[in-house]
């Protein structure tokens, strides 16, 4: 009896043990519903996320592309406008200087007008004074022989009169030259209050300007020319009547190229010995960086971080390696202001090691310069130029107004 209740107790714990573990399973299984279903919740919102992530990716891009767009145009407004104030100064200048010539012209009309009417009193005078000795002389050669003495210092005195009729002929010619120049300088009297006269005098002056340039950029070339004989040409060749054959013409002008080219090769290969001393010594600097092959110095680094989008107002003064002056626009109250992403290749580097307000020192070699034509007449070929660099103010751009 003892031995079978024992035995209906361990059935008992048994049967108790195995609706436990069943109950137990039942739990696990359960959880493991709940868990796959939370897994599958939590798939399914990442999946969510990643997409609305990505359309938002999609979006940030494209409003960063319609900003880009949107900085381009603004600088496009920007440099029309620039070169439209640069245009507008440009034809004031003009203007100005054509005011200038025409006061000028008068100025030379009247000094003319009075040169025209001293000659012509010197010259009535002349030839008062050449009749009188005429007649003097005529006077000594048809009176009565007189003793050998008296004929002696007549015709001694005959000679001293024919000297001065002589010398008063020679002073008729030279003052009736100087009286045909001064008509052949003679400024014409223009009515400026006519268009087309005011326009073909500034096609005149402006063809004028260019031939002025073209003598400056012969000389700097080792050619040097006859301003007066240059006019001369220029004179005969509106007249038509030449005094050079065309064979002879294009023969000098092949010579003026042949000696123009054999200058320029001479001066580039001084020029380029000269720069690359410059350059080395440049180099041995302390604190001088080479970078894309352009040398650069901090002579002030300045203070705070310049960002790319942040708007940078500089000054550049552009010198040749022995310190003659290019351009210098803080010298003629100029700046240049633009985004620093905007600035060339060649300043963007540099400027980028610097701190608002700094200031640095830009070498760069010919061939990433002005190479081997320069730049006539200032900019000689293979010229290594010199770059001071300071920054004005650098602020931070305005941000783009939303869109609504």
């Amino acid at each position: 009896a003892l031995l079978e209740s024992a035995k209906q107790k361990v059935e008992r714990q048994l049967a108790e043990a195995t609706a436990e573990k069943q109950s137990l399973q039942q739990k696990l299984a359960a959880l493991e519903t709940e868990k796959q279903d939370k897994l599958a919740a939590a798939a399914a919102e990442k999946l969510a996320l990643t997409g609305k992530f990505t359309t938002e990716a999609k979006e940030r891009q494209a409003l960063a592309t319609r900003l880009a767009a949107a900085e381009a145009a603004q600088q496009e407004m920007l440099t029309k406008l620039t070169a439209a104030d640069a245009a507008q100064r440009a034809l004031q200048t003009k203007l100005d200087a054509s005011q200038t010539e025409q006061k000028a012209a008068i100025a030379k009309l009247a000094a003319s007008e009075a040169e025209k009417t001293d000659l012509t009193t010197k010259l009535a005078a002349a030839g008062v004074e050449k009749q009188a000795l005429t007649a003097k002389l005529d006077a000594v050669i048809i009176s009565t022989p007189q003793p050998s003495l008296q004929a002696d210092a007549g015709r001694q005195q005959a000679g001293q009169d024919n000297a001065l009729q002589q010398a008063s002929t020679d002073e008729i010619t030279r003052l009736k030259s100087r009286l045909a120049d001064a008509e052949a300088r003679k400024p014409l009297a223009i009515d400026f209050a006519k268009e087309p006269l005011r326009q073909a005098y500034a096609i005149g002056v402006s063809m004028g300007e260019e031939v002025l340039q073209l003598l400056s950029t012969r000389a700097s070339q080792g050619v040097k020319t006859s301003k007066d004989t240059v006019l001369q040409g220029i004179m005969d060749s509106f007249s038509g009547d030449i005094a050079l054959d065309e064979k002879a013409r294009n023969k000098a002008l092949f010579d003026v190229s042949k000696k123009v080219f054999q200058n320029l090769k001479k001066l580039e290969q001084q020029t380029l010995s000269e720069g690359k001393k410059y350059q080395q010594n440049f180099a041995k600097q302390k604190g001088v960086v080479l970078k894309d092959g352009i040398y650069s110095r901090i002579d002030y680094a300045g203070k705070g971080k310049i960002l790319d989008s942040d708007i940078v107002t500089v000054t550049i003064k552009e010198t040749l390696t022995d310190g003659t002056v290019i351009n210098d626009m803080e010298a003629e109250g100029k700046v240049w202001s633009q985004p620093l992403k905007s600035y060339p290749p060649l300043f963007l580097g540099p400027l980028k090691r610097l701190g608002n307000h700094g200031a640095i020192t830009v070498v760069i070699p010919p061939n990433l310069a002005y190479g081997s034509e320069g730049k006539p007449p200032k900019i000689p070929p293979g010229a290594t130029m010199v770059y001071t660099v300071r920054i004005v103010d650098a602020t931070a751009a305005e941000p783009q107004a939303k869109k609504p």
